[in-house]
């Protein structure tokens, strides 16, 4: 094969390559309309489509460059401009700014109780005077500690958000947790079935208003850093580990309906908290948004990840709310004591 039918060859290859790949990202953009239940491959391209993307990019260019197919990558990027909305918002230079309702600062954080075991106590207390720091209003975690002596250390050192409430689903259970500066009411715990995993769904009396407040924690994703480096170690490794990650997903799915069912069933103005271990291109997230606004889209600056592994690229913890509400200001800082991020926002209830 001489050189320029070798070069061809290439170029032949490359390009049914970027087809593929562009393909594939809309695929994944459109993968949040598909239930896990039913499908089973579609939902992990939404998980990697951050990934697939940046191939998308690259392939785009290079077509660019050779002028061939080029219109291909263009729709297939022009598909993910609601992703990229999702994913990395620009500087606001005109923030939103509170024109006469009720300002609320709201934190959700999953603070990995079973990541400190080495120093609990130490990390919790670092986690409190944060939360002091920050003023919270309303504090929803996950992850609460289902060590007794630890929760009831913590349930003391908040005492400057005096009302509260956990879910007590066993000693096995992942825990969520709420505590407020206004009082608690009609506190329903969310079961879900086959999972450790919980969520509480209440009304807060914010002065003469009420809200209704879900904190969740939705079915773990099976997939962390950790597991990555053992996977191509261990015989048979990566099939089990895509297994368990697809009844993960068709669990979560089922999790989401129970949310939304709770969502649509509130007569009151909604504040969702949680860690959906999802991104925003789920089914789950798709489920439980719907007609709420979502704090980093509505807010946020920079890119918007929550979860420390995996390349900083995957947002998966939330602040969603009702259109009577209006967010003013979304952060999410990195601290040292958990492996996702908290996120805290600033709200305002106009009703």
């Amino acid at each position: 094969m001489g050189k320029v039918a070798a070069i061809k060859l290439v170029n032949f290859y490359i390009v049914i390559f970027s087809l593929l790949i562009a393909g594939t990202t809309i695929v994944g953009v459109l993968s949040p309309f598909f239930d896990p239940r039913d499908y089973s491959i579609i939902p992990f391209i939404g998980l990697i489509l951050p990934v697939i993307l940046i191939l998308n990019v690259l392939s785009c260019l290079y077509l660019l460059i050779t002028k061939r197919f080029i219109i291909a990558s263009i729709i297939a990027i022009t598909f993910c401009i609601g992703f990229l909305g999702a994913g990395y918002k620009l500087p606001n230079s005109s923030p939103k700014v509170n024109l006469g309702g009720k300002n609320i600062r709201v934190m959700t954080f999953n603070i990995s109780e079973n990541k400190a075991k080495n120093d609990s106590y130490g990390n919790l207390h670092q986690i409190v005077e944060f939360v002091k720091t920050e003023n919270v209003d309303i504090f929803c975690i996950q992850e609460y500690p289902n060590n007794k002596e630890i929760g009831d250390s913590l349930r003391k050192c908040l005492s400057f958000l005096p009302y509260y409430t956990f879910s007590e689903n066993g000693s096995d259970y992942l825990k969520v947790a709420i505590f407020s500066r206004y009082p608690i009411q009609n506190i329903k715990p969310i079961l879900f079935n086959n999972s450790n995993n919980s969520a509480i769904a209440t009304d807060l009396l914010v002065e003469d208003k009420t809200i209704r407040l879900i904190s969740a924690h939705l079915q773990t994703t099976n997939f962390n850093q950790k597991r990555i480096g053992s996977i191509w170690n261990t015989p048979n490794s990566l099939h089990k580990t895509i297994s368990k990650m697809n009844v993960n997903q068709r669990i979560r799915a089922s999790q989401a309906n129970l949310i939304r069912e709770e969502i649509c069933s509130s007569t009151m103005p909604i504040i969702f908290c949680g860690d959906m271990n999802d991104t925003p291109t789920s089914y789950a997230y798709k489920t439980i948004k719907k007609d709420l606004q979502d704090g980093f889209k509505e807010c946020g600056n920079g890119i918007g990840h929550t979860y420390k592994g995996l390349l900083n690229m995957l947002r998966i913890d939330y602040i969603l709310y009702s259109k009577e509400i209006t967010g003013i200001k979304y952060d999410s800082p990195k601290k040292a004591y958990s492996d996702h991020n908290p996120v805290i926002m600033d709200l305002v209830l106009n009703y």
